[in-house]
């Protein structure tokens, strides 16, 4: 049998990708217009950004597309060898902003395009022959994740506590940032784990037209 899959839970149900800047943030995909972008080879933070370049009219010719190394993406903007780059908020994003407080993020989101983020995946044989085992831990999970969002400085503390070698300076800037991300527009006032078919049908669609 094929092996595959299942998502049970988003915790991030708005999607941490977009672009990343120094200066002003970026108001429209068509302010790309003219600059250069910085894009490691299958990084997966660009992979909707044509979606959304469509959806806002912007023609890949109107902007130059080079090709960097993964390591070298926020030395890249930080050097302004490149005028942006595509991130993650939690990731790219923090390497640049903790170096140059000038960065700015904008989410494909904020754009239109959402597309599911960080999530629990369960293979299909293990949903079948261990379904109490599943329920216990998206049951346990989630809660684990509902007390640090009634205690942010508990979860932090909890996280350096399991991971001691974890960027504490991360940490602490990137936890919030995560909270802001665990509701979208489309799954707002429904429980932490609420998927929306919404934001399956533009994660496919766009996931397709990646291949």
């Amino acid at each position: 049998e094929k092996a595959s899959g299942k998502l049970l839970a988003p915790n991030t149900a708005t999607g941490p990708s977009g672009i990343i800047t120094l200066g002003r943030k970026l108001g429209s995909p068509k302010e790309l217009e003219g600059k250069t972008v910085g894009v490691a080879a299958g990084d997966a933070s660009f992979a909707a950004f044509p979606a959304v370049a469509r959806r806002h009219g912007v023609a890949a010719s109107t902007y130059r597309q080079i090709t960097i190394e993964p390591a070298s993406k926020a030395v890249a903007l930080l050097e302004r060898k490149v005028d942006a780059i595509p991130g993650f908020r939690f990731g790219d994003y923090l390497r640049v902003f903790t170096q140059n407080k000038d960065a700015k993020f904008t989410l494909y989101s904020e754009w239109g395009v959402n597309t599911l983020g960080n999530g629990y995946l369960v293979s299909t044989t293990t949903a079948r022959s261990k379904p109490d085992v599943v329920r216990r831990f998206v049951r346990a999970t989630l809660r684990g994740w509902q007390e640090a969002i009634r205690n942010p400085e508990a979860g932090i503390a909890a996280l350096l506590e399991a991971f001691p070698d974890t960027n504490r300076e991360f940490a602490r800037l990137g936890f919030p940032l995560v909270l802001e991300h665990m509701a979208s527009a489309a799954t707002k006032g429904k429980p932490l784990g609420w998927m929306a078919e919404a934001d399956w049908n533009t994660t496919l669609e766009i996931m397709k037209d990646r291949g």
